[in-house]
């Protein structure tokens, strides 16, 4: 029985995620504090993805999404919060191991509006998964 606070819905797409410049924050990734990352769900709360690193948790996160937006080639910048991430190479394939949840801060009213159209019309879509155009997935 699904018990979140929020509908969560799968996608399939790649975004870019940087360390929120704060001074607090003294992390230094391998590759360096600004990475890709695979999203595989998304809801009004946040958004789950596979990482090449471990990201501490709290850790404040700036993540560029494009293709949630009503124009499909806006990109919207999202501020989160890391609340989880652990080790799970076998739930993916590639480089990306670890399995991260992201909680999304100080979500303006456009942003909102525009997350929640993009859940909406496609939280009907159990799967196959979502690619970042919206078009059906045939892996």
């Amino acid at each position: 029985m699904e018990t979140r606070i929020k509908k969560r819905i799968d996608i399939k797409m790649a975004i870019s995620c940087s360390i929120h410049n704060d001074a607090s924050q003294l992390i230094n990734l391998t590759g360096g504090n600004n990475f890709t990352a695979d999203a595989f769900d998304i809801s009004m709360l946040g958004i789950g993805f596979f990482t090449k690193s471990f990201l501490p948790r709290d850790l404040l996160l700036e993540m560029d999404i494009t293709g949630i937006a009503e124009d499909p080639n806006k990109k919207l910048r999202l501020k989160g919060k890391v609340c989880y991430c652990k080790n799970a190479p076998h739930e993916t394939k590639g480089p990306n191991k670890f399995k991260c949840g992201v909680e999304f801060l100080d979500l303006s009213k456009e942003d909102s509006k525009q997350l929640e159209q993009f859940i909406t019309k496609n939280e009907q879509r159990k799967a196959p998964r979502l690619n970042v155009n919206g078009h059906k997935n045939t892996e």
